[in-house]
């Protein structure tokens, strides 16, 4: 910064005229001693159009004129535009997320370019991962945060933006509800509290990337996000059970009803509900959720099974349909969730060997 001397740096502020002003237009060095002693973000338009693509000359303007967003943000996009350098876009296109909060346009503009360049890595690192022989080292590799570690680790500020990224990516690339994946997890919100949620966390998160759980173990602070959303599902935990109840009788019903429509039975499809339910002790509950029917008559919970069990004995297709009905039932209601049943979510073994105290 002390290279030139003020007399210079003062006069190219006054706009005298002085010599091989092309060629301190294009330096680095005088013209942020022009800008830092001036003070004045216009000085950037004559800058050289070189200079504006350095970039730590960039990063330098963002960071002084930082409350300055409409500047910024030329600043920013001209860089963007015109230099295809995957570190520096992604610092800076993170840096400009983090400028511009309160710009909801300008937020989520620079919000898609990083995801987009988050997403072009993970294409790369898939695709060179088919080009390793060594299926073990592929699998401990993981989703690869090994590679952006090495090739970004001087600077955090890219490593936790990729981290938090991670985070999200493995619920999305994998298709997991958070909420009914701790629900078949652990039957009450005690037994995770007591493996505490830091240590769970990590257990999950090294189950598909042990790289990306190591350097979270030292910056515990990028996983408050998935924190918030754990916490937020204990206490959300009662509301969830009695929901989920519902949602596997209703699945049951529909499954009964499909099941049943291709059966030529004797039996009707209510009675079978609740000849099968009396026989699991579920009657009352199959009544309480039983919409279509036991509003009708109640009398149901108490219905004549003489005529089923005649129908049984003498029917080998009545035999099978009741099977298939109880297996069903069975299959659906003492299931962990509705969601288990219609396979949508992956149920993780986790091994909580070490605790970690949550901070």
């Amino acid at each position: 910064m002390g290279k030139y001397s003020d007399k210079l740096v003062n006069d190219y502020i006054m706009g005298y005229a002085i010599e091989n002003v092309d060629e301190l237009e294009n330096s680095k060095c005088f013209m942020m001693q022009a800008i830092e002693k001036s003070g004045d973000y216009k000085l950037y338009n004559l800058c050289s159009d070189k200079l504006k693509k350095n970039y730590s000359f960039v990063k330098y303007l963002i960071l002084k004129f930082k409350d300055n967003i409409c500047f910024i943000c030329d600043v920013a996009d001209n860089y963007l535009k015109y230099v295809k350098d995957e570190f520096s876009q992604i610092e800076l296109a993170t840096i400009m997320i983090s400028l511009t909060k309160n710009d909801r346009e300008k937020y989520m503009r620079y919000q898609m370019f990083a995801h987009s360049l988050y997403y072009y890595k993970r294409l790369q690192i898939e695709a060179c991962k088919r080009s390793f022989k060594d299926q073990e080292f592929v699998q401990e590799l993981g989703m690869g945060f090994l590679l952006i570690f090495e090739e970004y680790n001087y600077s955090k500020r890219v490593l936790d933006f990729f981290a938090k990224k991670y985070i999200d990516g493995i619920f999305d690339e994998n298709d997991i509800d958070l909420e009914y994946m701790l629900h078949e997890q652990f039957s009450n919100p005690s037994k995770l509290s007591k493996i505490g949620l830091n240590n769970y966390m990590l257990s999950f998160i090294s189950y598909y990337d042990s790289m990306l759980a190591s350097y979270l173990t030292t910056n515990i602070e990028l996983m408050i996000n998935l924190k918030n959303r754990i916490v937020k599902a204990i206490n959300n935990w009662q509301k969830f059970e009695i929901k989920n109840e519902r949602d596997k009788y209703n699945l049951m019903f529909d499954r009964v009803h499909e099941y049943l429509s291709n059966c030529d039975s004797l039996i009707d499809e209510t009675s079978y509900l609740y000849y099968v339910g009396g026989k699991l002790g579920i009657i009352d509950t199959i009544f309480y959720y039983d919409l279509v029917y036991a509003s009708l008559n109640e009398a149901l919970k108490d219905i004549d099974t003489s005529f089923i069990k005649e129908a049984l004995e003498i029917s080998f297709e009545e035999k099978v349909c009741l099977y298939n009905v109880k297996k069903i039932m069975v299959e659906t209601l003492f299931s962990k969730t509705s969601r288990e049943i219609i396979n949508k979510n992956k149920i993780i073994k986790l091994n909580f060997k070490e605790k970690r105290k949550d901070e």
